[in-house]
């Protein structure tokens, strides 16, 4: 599984990459500022609020007021990120809203399916890839080698970049 894994992740880079033709044409002409802005927002979000969360879940066992207070500051701070950044994104293309809102939701979901529980251990300072064990995702990932999680997380984490790379 990890071997056909690495191999489907090589072959969806390389065909993005090497396409002949009007293709190649087109990927030399990508949009990097919104590239790196969707990408950039999406990670920031995803950083802030499982930051302020496990920062507010420290606070909460320890009693701690101040620290469950920048939690919710965190935490708010990382919902806002994706409001912004969509008001740059979409701008020059009104008509075509609906595709620029599903480029921005997916590369919003696959980004935090690979960065959001690496993103809580390190700050709660917990082992980098361990789960929690309360949600029915936690279950079903303590049920996967951390070698396969790593593997799904990695590949979730270069398919956002491909997302936004073919469609801007």
């Amino acid at each position: 599984m990890k071997k056909l894994l690495i191999i489907l992740l090589a072959f969806v880079t390389l065909s993005a990459t090497a396409q002949p033709g009007s293709e190649w044409r087109k990927a030399r002409n990508i949009k990097w500022g919104k590239t790196a802005l969707n990408i950039g927002a999406s990670l920031l979000s995803v950083g802030l609020e499982l930051s302020g969360d496990a920062l507010y879940d420290m606070g909460k066992e320890s009693g701690n007021v101040s620290q469950m207070q920048w939690g919710h500051t965190l935490q708010a701070t990382g919902y806002v990120v994706p409001l912004i950044s969509i008001s740059f994104l979409v701008k020059d293309s009104p008509n075509k809203w609906i595709k620029d809102a599903a480029v921005i939701v997916g590369t919003y979901g696959l980004m935090r399916f690979a960065t959001a529980d690496m993103d809580y251990n390190v700050v709660s300072g917990r082992p980098l890839l361990d789960v929690g064990t309360v949600t029915k995702y936690d279950q079903f990932m303590s049920t996967m080698p951390p070698d396969g999680r790593l593997a799904y997380k990695a590949f979730s984490f270069t398919l956002g970049f491909v997302l936004n790379i073919n469609y801007w």
